[in-house]
């Protein structure tokens, strides 16, 4: 059976990033659950995220329902035959509750039945898989939890922020549904910076062209990448002032999570503050700041820090000292 990829995407305002993986793998969960319960197998979902947008990437997905049947066990035989062999009520019954003549009806006994009952099998024919994600999409994203949903406007929908536009795609397909008044369709948004001047929404042509698209509009779609991108930044502008980075990996998850473009920047700051202790500089440049410091081999630290900047061109001179 031909398979697709089904590519959604819900472009919003700046969500907290405590709540974007919890977010993407609930809807994820949920996808899968649905799926299977529809007899429709998915290969893999990939999950991405960033401050404004939730997105998701579903391979192998079929086209179409496979045909399905369905076996009903009705009365005993005896209840639905006469002794002239005509059907009686009950078994007339029987078959005009599931639509069918009775001739339809045939006689066997079940496992766990004393003796031959009535019996059908009915079969279901498939349902082309874009009515059905069009049925079930804003179903599974109105039911995801939100800890703090927020409503706005004089719209009864509740969410972590306001949905901005939704980009959903089954291969080069549009899924028609909406959320909130909001349609799908098969334009997203990038950067803010970018926009500045290419007003227009960006065009996806497809589930495959999706990264690529949005990495030319400024937005790295992957928080995994986002991630390996400014280790590599880190690690390279803290060997320019021969030093190493302090290494702390939830600092650079956070980083990654709050920014749309990986751009680090160093800066630098009296040599006086090395006076106080080396952990409360390390502390309150992270808590404070969001920013790493360097130190030598040594690991005596050096009067630098990093820090994220969320634009593609990372201009000189945002960090003076």
């Amino acid at each position: 059976m031909e398979t697709r990829t089904l590519l959604l995407e819900l472009h919003c305002e700046e969500i907290p990033a405590r709540f974007l993986k919890p977010l993407t793998s609930e809807f994820a969960e949920a996808f899968a659950k649905w799926a299977e319960g529809e007899k429709l197998a998915v290969a893999g979902i990939a999950a991405n995220y960033s401050p404004r947008k939730l997105g998701w990437t579903i391979s192998g997905l079929p086209t179409c329902q496979a045909d399905q049947s369905d076996t009903q066990v009705g009365p005993p035989q005896r209840m639905c035959v006469g002794e002239d062999g005509a059907p009686t009520q009950t078994g007339l019954k029987f078959a005009e509750k599931w639509g069918v003549d009775f001739s339809s009806v045939r006689f066997e006994q079940p496992k766990g039945k004393k003796e031959p009952c009535a019996v059908l099998t009915l079969m279901k024919r498939g349902r082309p898989t874009v009515e059905l994600l069009s049925e079930a999409l804003p179903r599974i994203v109105a039911g995801l939890s939100v800890p703090k949903a927020m409503r706005w406007g004089t719209s009864e929908f509740s969410f972590v922020r306001p949905i901005r536009s939704i980009l959903c795609l089954f291969g080069s397909e549009i899924v028609p549904f909406e959320v909130d008044g909001v349609k799908a369709g098969n334009t997203t948004w990038g950067h803010r910076l970018f926009h500045r001047d290419h007003p227009e929404p960006l065009a996806v042509p497809s589930p495959e062209a999706y990264e690529s698209a949005l990495e030319a509009a400024g937005v790295v779609v992957s928080c995994g990448k986002r991630r390996e991108a400014m280790k590599a930044q880190l690690d390279r502008l803290a060997q320019e002032v021969g030093g190493r980075v302090v290494e702390d990996e939830e600092l650079l998850t956070v980083l990654s999570e709050i920014v749309e473009w990986p751009c680090i920047l160093r800066g630098d700051f009296p040599e006086s503050f090395l006076d106080l202790p080396k952990e409360v500089l390390v502390t309150s440049l992270k808590e404070h700041q969001k920013s790493f410091c360097i130190e030598n081999a040594k690991g005596a630290l050096l009067p630098y820090f990093l820090t994220a900047a969320n634009r593609m061109d990372g201009p000189a001179g945002f960090i003076q000292s």
